[in-house]
């Protein structure tokens, strides 16, 4: 049980960077794996995304949900 948790825990985790590399690469958005990456990640993103909003840095707006997400999931993992 305990290394089917941890090869799910690594497929999200991947998916999520995946995800916010891309975020930086805007000619990618058509990619089916990136679209992929999008449909697992974003119900876990979205809530937390909801509740935390967008930072501000000057003229750019951070999504810090993919940060977050990524420190629960580590945090569960170690409870786990």
């Amino acid at each position: 049980m305990r290394d089917v948790l941890s090869l799910l825990y690594n497929i999200v985790f991947w998916l999520i960077v995946l995800r916010a590399v891309s975020s930086f690469l805007p000619g990618l958005q058509n990619n089916p794996v990136l679209k992929f990456a999008h449909d697992v990640t974003e119900p876990l993103l979205s809530p937390v995304r909801k509740v935390i909003g967008v930072v501000r840095l000057g003229d750019a707006y951070v999504d810090l949900s993919p940060l977050v997400v990524l420190f629960l999931l580590n945090l569960l993992r170690g409870i786990l």
